[in-house]
């Protein structure tokens, strides 16, 4: 079975200078920016059936995906 999954993070990819977000959006937007990251290495370790150990914990938001997988 061959599956494609395209994800497009548009929140964020612009720099801090540009948006001049700061407090709470700042850090906001860091953390999603940091769950984003950590989603893609995630899948890309999933996507080469490696051995490799998994970082699910990295993020609650892989952890909640590792929750789907494992179902």
């Amino acid at each position: 079975m061959i599956s494609k999954l395209d994800l497009v993070d548009l929140a964020g990819s612009e720099g801090v200078r540009h948006t001049g977000s700061k407090g709470k959006a700042l850090v906001e937007g860091n953390k999603i920016n940091h769950g984003l990251l950590n989603l893609r290495n995630v899948i890309s370790i999933l996507s080469t059936n490696s051995k490799d150990y998994i970082p699910y914990r990295t993020s609650t938001l892989t952890t909640v995906l590792k929750g789907i997988i494992l179902k």
